[in-house]
């Protein structure tokens, strides 16, 4: 058996085994405070607060629809939330408190603020390129900041590039 499947099989426990209702679940209570948990959501998203309780609650599953506005909204979890499989070199991650396989949680302690502001500042960019190339000019508050994220997102591309060189290097030794 090669070091890294044996590093996998000693890395899994039955409590990585989630199903999708689980991690659909584990997001919404990390994502919003429990107060005001349905409403958050509704607005958010559009969808009804009574949809979001009844698939929270297990009355019906999660839309795809449900399943598409978490994804857009937190998109670290994506993945996650599709497949329960974490990959810290992709920066699919789970919230914390979830069950992750197979990173531990330890890893992902040291990605999650990393991962935050790395994928807002993606789909910032993204709202505003669709604007741009929908032929609607950006407002000068628009081009301003878009002008903004790309000076911060390419100090944040060195950032992760040092990030993902020292990965590569720990999965080595």
């Amino acid at each position: 058996m090669s070091e890294q499947l044996q590093k996998l099989v000693a890395a899994y426990n039955s409590d990585a085994e989630t199903t999708l209702p689980q991690r659909f679940n584990a997001i919404i209570d990390y994502v919003t405070s429990p107060t005001r948990r349905w409403k958050e959501l509704e607005e958010l998203t559009g969808i009804a607060t009574h949809s979001w309780q009844k698939a929270y609650l297990g009355k019906q599953r999660p839309t795809s629809e449900m399943l598409e506005a978490l994804a857009q909204h937190w998109p670290g979890y994506a993945f996650w939330l599709m497949t329960g499989i974490t990959d810290l070199s992709a920066l699919h991650l789970c919230p914390p408190g979830a069950h992750p396989w197979p990173s531990t949680p330890e890893e992902l302690a040291s990605f999650e603020e990393i991962n935050d502001s790395s994928w807002q500042t993606q789909l910032s960019i993204k709202r505003l390129l669709a604007k741009h190339n929908d032929s609607e000019p950006l407002s000068p508050l628009e081009q301003a900041k878009l002008d903004a994220i790309w000076d911060t997102l390419s100090t944040r591309l060195r950032v992760d590039e040092a990030l993902r060189a020292v990965l590569a290097k720990n999965k080595k030794e």
